[in-house]
């Protein structure tokens, strides 16, 4: 979690889910919690769907606290992007 504390998981499960406007079919892996009332989708989901956009063009610095194995590719994706706000 953003804390820091684990979240335990009491399974996993693949659905086909479908995007809202597209209708464009995608697998994904749902992790099932039992102490949470909403859906949490993470950035990876939400990218993979097509849910958001990150224009890498106006990253200027990335700064890595070390939370995710994510932080390595937009690290490396964002350094000429660095170089450019820098100029």
């Amino acid at each position: 979690m953003f804390d820091g504390t684990e979240l335990k998981t009491l399974g996993m499960l693949t659905a086909t889910v479908e995007h809202p406007m597209s209708r464009k079919p995608k697998r994904m892996d749902f992790y099932v919690v039992s102490t949470h009332d909403r859906a949490i989708l993470g950035m990876r989901a939400c990218k993979g769907m097509e849910l958001l956009y990150i224009n890498e063009r106006n990253i200027c610095s990335v700064r890595n606290d070390g939370a995710t194995s994510d932080n390595e590719a937009t690290r490396s994706s964002t350094e000429a992007n660095t170089e450019r706000c820098q100029a």
